[in-house]
């Protein structure tokens, strides 16, 4: 029997996009996981649960619906529904702040995704939630 994981995503407007991003990330590393020829059947991780609030609410949504019926959107860090509506449709909005902060989001994104160390791809994140959040 696999393992089951929950996963719950906090509110906060701009954070949204910043969340989009761990998550693809997270995702992106249990697909791999799962993958891997040497992972058994009992050592397999799925996504049981996904909840949020307010704009974590709106990431969960977007990732549930796709994960259940568009897995194969998910094509890359830059072309995935997450990115697209945080950064690309987000971003277009027209509301100066979040928009600032979501390109900002954008430029760490790219900035983490050509770094392979993953040590350094959370220290960028966990300032990015710093900067953005004030905590």
């Amino acid at each position: 029997m696999c393992k089951k994981l929950a996963i719950t995503v906090a509110g906060a407007v701009s954070l949204g996009s910043y969340e989009a991003g761990v998550l693809y990330e997270f995702l992106d590393a249990i697909a791999q996981h799962n993958q891997d020829e040497q992972t058994s059947e009992a050592d397999r991780i799925e996504v049981d649960v996904l909840t949020g609030a307010s704009a974590g609410g709106m990431t969960a949504i977007i990732l549930a619906q796709k994960l259940l019926y568009a897995g194969d959107e998910f094509k890359g860090p830059y072309d995935n529904p997450l990115y697209n509506t945080w950064v690309l449709v987000v971003a277009r909005s027209g509301d100066r702040a979040t928009t600032r902060a979501t390109i900002r989001v954008a430029r760490v994104w790219c900035s983490v995704r050509s770094t392979g160390d993953s040590r350094q791809r959370r220290g960028i994140y966990s300032g990015t939630a710093k900067r953005l959040t004030g905590r």
